[in-house]
């Protein structure tokens, strides 16, 4: 979501569906990192990080999933607003392979390290 200033000085707040890089996954093994990649159809596209902010933009992400141990839908909802948004970072990996086969570290699922921008 984002806020558009109007000329009575309020705000119209904007609702957009962005285009994800999958839109379902059928099985979720490891660990999954949601991706909306911003090109010429993202919303988001040549913006940069003081007009997103002057936008107020907002992620409400809304994920539904499907537990066999307990044979029901799982829901999952959680908002980041822009003064939550990590700039220059992306997520560290949380699984690896060896000789035994991969490993899943689940405590590393919040890990993040600076990239270049």
């Amino acid at each position: 979501t984002w806020l558009e200033p109007l000329k009575n000085g309020r705000n119209k707040r904007h609702f957009e569906t962005l285009k994800l890089e999958r839109s379902s996954v059928f099985l979720f093994p490891l660990n999954w990192t949601v991706v909306h990649p911003i090109d010429s159809d993202s919303p988001l596209y040549k913006k940069n990080r003081e007009e997103l902010e002057q936008m107020k933009i907002e992620f409400i992400i809304m994920l539904r999933g499907y537990d066999e141990s307990f044979n029901q839908l799982i829901h999952a909802n959680k908002s980041f607003i822009c003064d939550e948004i990590r700039w220059g970072f992306r997520f560290k990996p949380m699984y690896f392979e060896d000789e035994n086969g991969t490993t899943l570290e689940i405590d590393k699922i919040n890990d993040v390290e600076k990239i270049d921008l």
